[in-house]
């Protein structure tokens, strides 16, 4: 009887411990979560610069006049589409970097999920 109790305290400090660890470890999902939320809300903002210079390369288009203007203007307007085709590629990287986290982390919250049951279901089982 008193190698049982021995054994269940083990089993509780083992299982308390366990608990400690996925409490740590949602701690972690849920900041990491909220990391991809800002990131996200990055992505927004530069999506709207983004757009911004766009509009801007659609004013100069519109107030062209002289030969000499004009091609300091295309120089911009080009200048202007590399520096969309870079954001671009940013934005579809880093949304790209934000789907594959989001889907990492609902799966580390479901397995983190799990373990809490299988150590609460060792609990109840021990008393």
């Amino acid at each position: 009887l008193k190698e049982e109790r021995l054994a269940n305290e083990a089993n509780d400090d083992e299982n308390s411990a366990l608990l400690d660890t996925v409490e740590e470890l949602q701690g972690l999902v849920d900041r990491a979560e909220t990391e991809r939320r800002d990131a996200v809300r990055s992505l927004g903002a530069c999506e709207r610069k983004l757009q911004a210079k766009k509009t801007e390369i659609a004013r100069i288009c519109e107030h062209l006049e002289t030969g000499n203007e004009v091609a300091a203007l295309q120089e911009r307007i080009r200048s202007l589409e590399r520096e969309s085709v870079e954001r671009e590629a940013e934005r579809v990287t880093r949304d790209n970097d934000l789907c594959s986290m989001g889907e990492s982390l609902a799966k580390a919250r479901a397995d983190l999920e799990f373990l809490r049951g299988m150590i609460e279901e060792q609990n109840e089982d021990s008393k």
